[in-house]
């Protein structure tokens, strides 16, 4: 594809990936405002999340699937970014864009399933019993958790998302497509893509999806 070619497709493509980083954007906070965990006195702090999943499975699976949906969304909004940088000499890898599309679909796929899982343990917890204090946290590590095919299918989709939130933007900086505020920040939501605060990271993804799609 020549230069003329690329300027072409960044500018049938722009509004698209625009919307698309808005929505992720929306989706996300919304996501984190649906479901709040509460805190029950004499309760430990994983049995008390499976009881609030129990309680609030509808919300709970609400907020996933809104969570899935931005990811599968960041599809698009990466892709863009990544041709626009590869096209300017990012250095890049060609094979690269099989994980702008690929960690974006396992990440809303684990979440859907984990989801489920989630929403499963947290009723198997709450009909039964010990619930408070020692003997309740030891009954919920005793139902096992999450399974070992989903845990790796959510590291390969979590770890590969927050690696383009990292890595892209900090490309894009070193071609002039992004400013260095803009570069490093995509460095900070990459970082909170794992190690999840509640709230803060949500709006940190999102206002730097925001700001990227008023970029486009």
């Amino acid at each position: 594809m020549n230069r003329d070619e690329q300027l072409q497709w960044e500018a049938r493509w722009r509004r698209p990936a625009a919307i698309a980083a808005f929505v992720a954007g929306g989706m996300l906070v919304i996501s984190a405002l649906l479901f709040f965990p509460e805190d029950r006195k004499g309760i430990e702090r994983n049995p008390d999340l499976l009881l609030s999943i129990d309680e609030q499975s509808g919300a709970y699976l609400a907020s996933a699937v809104l969570s899935a949906l931005a990811g599968l969304l960041l599809a698009g909004v990466f892709l863009y970014l990544f041709r626009a940088t590869l096209a300017r000499g990012g250095g890049v890898p060609p094979w690269f864009v099989y994980l702008v599309v690929g960690a974006p679909v396992l990440y809303a796929l684990s979440t859907i399933a984990g989801a489920f899982e989630a929403i499963d343990l947290g009723d198997e917890f709450a009909s039964g019993k010990p619930i408070r204090g020692e003997a309740g946290a030891d009954r919920a590590r005793d139902l096992g958790g999450t399974s070992a095919p989903l845990v790796a299918l959510a590291t390969a989709g979590t770890v590969g998302v927050a690696f383009l939130f990292v890595m892209l933007p900090l490309r894009a900086r070193r071609v002039g497509l992004l400013t260095p505020f803009m570069g490093i920040l995509g460095v900070i939501a990459g970082a909170l893509v794992v190690f999840q605060l509640t709230g803060i990271s949500s709006v940190i993804q999102a206002f730097w999806l925001g700001a990227l799609g008023a970029l486009f």
